[in-house]
């Protein structure tokens, strides 16, 4: 656990990779957007990041990513869903108190459904990239909160 802590660690929400899951990555016209996700996911894929993962995200990257399009959102699947292959994958599902819960819902305004990608953050000095505004828009409140940052990779 010593070389995780040193590592700034991150929650990849499902968007990015639904969003990054296209035919092709390296192609004339590829967007700014499309290439900050595909560095973002190479560098979590070497490496560079502590990739957080918990058995709900991980349930959620199978269910709605089941046929990967490129090699890039393929490695990282694999990368993800084998956290003990890797020191740099980490399985971490924090449970809320009720009074946690009531703050990130009423007070920071976080979405009930992502729940999952705080729990899985939480603990952790970390970041979730994810690219719904809902979600990004309670990055002050969650950060105060939770130390957990709140970053939209196409941004």
């Amino acid at each position: 656990m010593n070389g995780h802590r040193q590592k700034q660690a991150c929650v990849i929400d499902t968007v990015v990779l639904h969003r990054a899951n296209q035919a092709r990555l390296q192609q004339p016209g590829e967007t700014a957007q499309l290439r900050k996700r595909r560095l973002l996911l190479q560098d979590v894929g070497r490496g560079q990041w502590l990739l957080l993962v918990s058995p709900n995200v991980l349930i959620e990257y199978r269910g709605h990513l089941v046929r990967p399009l490129n090699d890039l959102v393929r490695s990282f699947l694999e990368y993800a869903t084998t956290p003990d292959s890797s020191e740099s994958v980490v399985v971490n599902w924090r449970a809320l108190s009720g009074n946690e819960r009531d703050l990130a819902l009423r007070r920071c305004r976080f979405p009930a459904h992502d729940l999952r990608l705080l729990r899985t953050a939480y603990g952790y000095r970390s970041t979730i990239f994810s690219e719904e505004d809902r979600v990004v828009r309670t990055d002050a409140c969650i950060h105060r909160s939770f130390q957990v940052h709140l970053v939209d990779p196409t941004a």
